[in-house]
């Protein structure tokens, strides 16, 4: 079974890509790659997540995350 998984996996990543995309993906690839990514350098927040988790910590007298 694994080695059947591996060329699969093999496989899939040989195809071309749909017009627009730069790779061929299995489910699940962009977040196993975001999950390394933000496990390094932090979980990206924007500026209204930001604004909201600031205004929380001031309401509960705590660091705001950075």
């Amino acid at each position: 079974f694994e080695r059947q998984m591996s060329e699969f996996v093999e496989a899939v990543t040989q195809m071309q890509p749909f017009p627009g995309q730069e790779r061929a993906l299995l489910p699940g690839t962009l977040e196993w790659e975001h999950e390394r990514e933000w496990s390094e350098v932090g979980i990206p927040v924007g500026p209204q997540h930001q604004t909201a988790l600031e205004d929380a910590a001031r309401e509960f007298d705590v660091a705001a995350p950075l």
